[in-house]
């Protein structure tokens, strides 16, 4: 690839993202805690509690070898 192509290659994308990159810098993140908020509040993420093990065991005379 010759030198010439990369150098257009850089200016294409310059003039391409630079102007893009100024108009995402207000709308993005706007857009971006809208979605944080909606998606990741409260209401969606739900702490169930952790598992515990019940104080007493029960267990089946079938299944239990001191029987």
């Amino acid at each position: 690839m010759p030198v010439g192509d990369i150098v257009s290659l850089f200016i294409l994308l310059a003039v391409v993202l630079l102007p893009l990159g100024y108009f995402l810098r207000g709308w993005w993140p706007r857009r971006w805690r809208q979605w944080r908020q909606h998606f990741l509040a409260p209401r969606y993420l739900k702490w169930e509690g952790t598992r515990q093990r019940p104080t007493t065991t029960t267990s089946r005379s079938a299944h239990d070898p001191k029987n």
